[in-house]
């Protein structure tokens, strides 16, 4: 069964489980990480055990608090 959430809803299910140092596995929507990652791939995304690393895939929100993945690509 899908559940389908809102942005909103999804970034308050996210940091709560992350929070609790579990992970959660979504299906990705639009192709800005592509070929990486592409329209509808499952990612799992877990809680950080130590600073995130050049290469690193994260979950975090934009500005306007919607859910975002990047790849970090530098560290200053």
């Amino acid at each position: 069964m899908d559940l389908f959430l809102s942005s909103k809803g999804f970034l308050e299910i996210a940091e709560a489980l992350l929070d609790r140092g579990k992970g959660l596995t979504f299906r990705t929507s639009g192709l800005s990480m592509s070929p990486l990652i592409m329209d509808g791939d499952l990612v799992t995304v877990r809680p950080l055990k130590d600073n995130p690393r050049v290469g690193d895939v994260v979950l975090t929100k934009n500005n306007e608090s919607r859910p975002v993945l990047h790849r970090i690509v530098r560290i200053e």
